[in-house]
């Protein structure tokens, strides 16, 4: 039973990695407002992150886990998304209430909590996410495969798909174009290239056509 739990659980988070794009602290900070299972659409506007105390000699007093603002202004975005990704949305929700350790006293499906929270209800750090999917990939020897690899494997199919690279940067929440253009230019060379071949094509069939 727990086994089954676990997968659901992986299934959950990986393919709204793989098919969103978002950024993992983005969407361990997602909460259930920012879902809309009608339109399917999701909003992007807040994001994990570290909150750090320091004592007078500068000595770190405390480190701890918060919900914040996203990793930049243009960071804050809404999509459409693919309905393999509300269907699993939909399927965890109904089965969320079963994965906690034991009964908690906040409504863990209201509008601010967490979609994905830890076995207590609570939100979950990065590293502690991080070494739950590690244990899974083992157990399942699917091979190791960083985290942010969905991210990236998102961005490549749409850009090998011929989706224009200023969409893939308001998809993947990049402050500007260049960015996206810089990290998947190995990818946009070869799409570049496939443009070339069907201008040939065409060439072709307007010589055959004249």
């Amino acid at each position: 039973l727990q086994a089954a739990k676990d997968d659901l659980r992986m299934k959950t988070a990986l393919t709204v990695l793989m098919f969103t794009g978002m950024r993992v602290g983005e969407f361990l900070a997602l909460p259930w407002r920012n879902i809309s299972f009608d339109s399917g659409i999701i909003t992007i506007n807040q994001a994990i992150t570290h909150k750090v105390d320091y004592d007078d000699t500068g000595k770190l007093k405390s480190r701890q886990t918060v919900i914040g603002s996203t990793k930049t202004q243009g960071s804050n975005r809404s999509f459409k998304t693919a309905p393999i990704v509300i269907d699993v949305l939909r399927e965890w929700r109904d089965a969320l209430p079963d994965h906690l350790r034991r009964p908690v006293a906040h409504d863990i499906l209201a509008p601010d909590a967490v979609v994905f929270p830890n076995d207590l209800g609570k939100m979950r750090t990065y590293d502690g996410f991080r070494t739950t999917y590690r244990r899974f990939m083992a157990e399942h020897e699917l091979g190791v495969y960083t985290l942010h690899s969905y991210r990236h494997t998102f961005a490549t199919m749409l850009l090998e798909e011929g989706v224009n690279p200023k969409i893939v940067q308001k998809m993947l929440g990049h402050a500007d174009i260049e960015t996206t253009l810089g990290i998947y230019s190995h990818v946009l060379d070869e799409v570049y290239d496939g443009v070339a071949d069907t201008m040939a094509v065409q060439y072709e069939n307007m010589l055959k056509n004249a």
